[in-house]
């Protein structure tokens, strides 16, 4: 059994994207960071 090709379509322009509703930045000191033992 084969998965159907999917019919192509338009991207979102950038004005179909809504606004944030929040004002968060990244801050870099406060991501997760991967256990070196596992890297």
């Amino acid at each position: 059994m084969t998965i159907p090709k999917l019919q192509a379509y338009a991207l979102p322009a950038a004005s179909d994207i809504p606004t944030n509703k929040v004002d968060w930045a990244f801050e870099p000191e406060r991501a997760a960071r991967a256990d070196p033992r596992h890297a």
